[in-house]
């Protein structure tokens, strides 16, 4: 689906006090090597505060450079399409930057600029460039937009994060599995926190679904492991994949609690577990959470089974009552946190393949986010159960900013 129609594009000062034009009008007065020259300059230094990690200059660089070369006679598609994927990658990383450290209200004025500013350019691009490159755009449109929905979720602006989140969505296409189970995550913490429990099990249903295909089909990832060279980032690249279904596997098992299907719950709880334990650091505040949904629901297991046998759930033999079954326990974990055993009723045998060899391997090192593979840091949407409410609200949708 193609985006709407850029707004029109108004003059921009950058935070240095350099002025320039819209989009159209830039540099007009200079010959087309005089403007190059200044476009090559724009973004050496953009690469060198990129460098330095001043993510937010070189963000204004890289918007410099963009907007000229907008303006040049001719500019080429795929100029024009590398400076957009700086220009999107740098503006999302410097605005969670920002969301990260507990901003003030300019600062989230700030983010809402720069992330505006850059979806701007962005539909000013897609207008010029031929339209064979859209697909080049789509991944820029589709984090910038939900980096958008994260800024209003923030702000308590629910209804028009959904709107980003929406437009977030149709710029799916073509996306690698992981970026679009991001945005369905998203969608079901939102949803989940206004009450439409039925369409946030829907996202999250395809959440899984999309992490199961995007682990299954990376197969190649275990012959890295054996290879030193490409060791690192096979293993980075499982462990953030593992703990995003990890996340997908709980906010799944919290929907369908809400809406009443609650018969496979446990066991998609326990699948969150595994996961995260195989493959998060065993100190990370998201293992913390899964465990605490898994113990909860573990707990409400067992408030069931004494409600059942308090109804009669047993029968007497011999004068003694026979009680029912405990429930199950989840499986034992070695040292450091790590499961010891995969079984159908935590992951499918599938997974449990794939999986097998990096379970045994070390769990060090904190949770990988989507930051550099998308622009900036991310931590999926995660659904958490509350305990000791009443069955109608047994849990609640707590949302991590997708920033």
């Amino acid at each position: 689906a193609a985006p709407p129609p850029a707004s029109e594009p108004t003059s921009f000062m950058s935070a240095d006090g350099f002025s320039f034009g819209a989009p159209d009008q830039p540099f007009r007065d200079s010959a087309n090597q005089d403007e190059l020259d200044v476009i090559l300059r724009c973004e050496a230094e953009a690469e060198r505060n990129v460098a330095a990690g001043r993510t937010d200059t070189a963000a204004e660089w890289f918007e410099r450079a963009l907007v000229s070369r907008l303006g040049l006679p001719r500019p080429d598609d795929e100029s024009l399409l590398v400076s957009a994927e700086n220009l999107t990658r740098t503006t999302n990383h410097a605005a969670s930057a920002i969301l990260r450290d507990r901003p003030r209200a300019a600062d989230l004025g700030d983010v809402e600029r720069r992330l505006q500013r850059a979806l701007e350019l962005l539909h000013a691009v897609h207008a010029g460039a031929a339209r064979a490159a859209f697909g080049r755009l789509v991944p820029c449109f589709n984090l910038t937009l939900s980096n958008l929905a994260a800024l209003h979720q923030r702000l308590g602006n629910r209804e028009a994060a959904l709107a980003y989140l929406r437009e977030a969505e149709d710029m799916c296409d073509g996306l690698p599995a992981a970026d679009v189970a991001a945005t369905h995550l998203s969608l079901c913490a939102l949803l989940s926190q206004l009450g439409r429990h039925r369409e946030a099990e829907h996202h999250a249903a395809e959440a899984v679904r999309l992490g199961e295909e995007d682990i299954l089909q990376l197969p190649s990832l275990q012959q890295n492991m054996r290879r030193p060279d490409a060791a690192a980032g096979a293993e980075a690249m499982l462990r953030e994949k593992a703990s995003a279904l990890a996340v997908a596997y709980n906010n799944l098992a919290v929907q369908r609690e809400f809406i009443g299907q609650s018969s496979d719950c446990l066991a998609l709880y326990e699948k969150a577990v595994v996961l995260a334990e195989g493959h998060m650091d065993a100190g990370n505040p998201l293992l913390a959470r899964l465990r605490e949904s898994h113990r909860n629901a573990l707990q409400t297991a067992e408030d069931r089974r004494l409600q059942q046998h308090a109804r009669g759930g047993w029968h007497a033999r011999g004068g003694s009552a026979q009680h029912l079954p405990p429930v199950r326990q989840p499986a034992s974990r070695l040292p450091g946190g790590r499961s010891d055993k995969f079984n159908h009723s935590s992951l499918s045998r599938e997974l449990a393949a794939l999986l097998r060899g990096e379970v045994g391997g070390s769990a060090e090192g904190g949770l990988d986010d989507r930051g550099d593979a998308r622009g900036g840091a991310f931590q999926p949407g995660i659904a958490r159960r509350r305990p000791g409410a009443a069955p109608d609200g047994r849990q609640r949708a707590v949302s991590s900013e997708p920033l």
